[in-house]
């Protein structure tokens, strides 16, 4: 993968809103996609992806490369080196040591809440409620999730909302467990379709989708 100083830099300015102005992270993200409608589809996906994978593991990536507060230049070039891509050669980059933040890396092992980039009082919660089901509902907590629709099923039904997202070339799946549900087998921005614009659906993970029916 070859990554481009725009985008780079958008990454960049993101999560300094993200980390210093105290901004929420989608919010953040759609104001940078809406700033340049010339990007593309790829363009859009490597600025999401990398801000959010930036966030998720910033204080294992801030902690093996010894950024500064402010450093999400160095942030960025170790999510590089996480995802087996060659950063440039650029003078924001200078200083980074593969070896270094590999060794880094292999260290974090050892201290869970480095692992696994979460703060400690989240680590010592989680132990004290789940015991020794904590290590294995962290390391989910982890994986990238999956996006959910919610149907509104006032305006259409979830077979005919998926048929046309098929016409369009967008695959779903249909889960059982979760009636109003449908599963993008592949991530995109859903928000620009015209189904969205029109209230036949909103973005709500599929846990979220069961708290109504439970409360009855």
């Amino acid at each position: 993968m070859k990554i481009y100083r725009n985008l780079s830099a958008a990454v960049v300015d993101g999560l300094h809103e993200i980390f210093v102005n105290k901004k929420y992270a989608d919010k953040v993200i759609e104001k940078i996609l809406k700033s340049n409608p010339k990007w593309g589809a790829r363009d859009r996906r490597f600025i999401a992806e990398t801000t959010y994978d930036i966030v998720r593991w910033y204080r294992l990536f801030k902690e093996i490369s010894d950024a500064g507060d402010e450093d999400f230049w160095k942030l960025l070039g170790v999510w590089c080196l996480w995802n087996n891509t060659e950063f440039p050669d650029w003078e924001e980059f200078e200083g980074l040591n593969r070896k270094k933040i590999e060794a880094g890396y292999e260290a974090a092992q050892a201290d869970r809440k480095v692992r696994e980039s979460i703060p400690d009082w989240l680590d010592e919660l989680g132990e004290k409620e789940f015991g020794a089901r904590w290590e294995k509902e962290l390391a989910a907590l982890n994986e990238e999730a999956k996006v959910v629709l919610r149907v509104n099923t006032l305006k259409i039904s979830r077979k005919e909302l998926q048929k046309q997202l098929d016409e369009e070339e967008i695959a779903t799946e249909a889960p059982p467990q979760f009636p109003d549900a449908l599963l993008l087998e592949q991530r995109q921005n859903i928000f620009t379709r015209q189904q969205f614009k029109d209230g036949l659906f909103e973005v709500q993970d599929a846990g979220s989708q069961l708290i109504a029916p439970f409360c009855k």
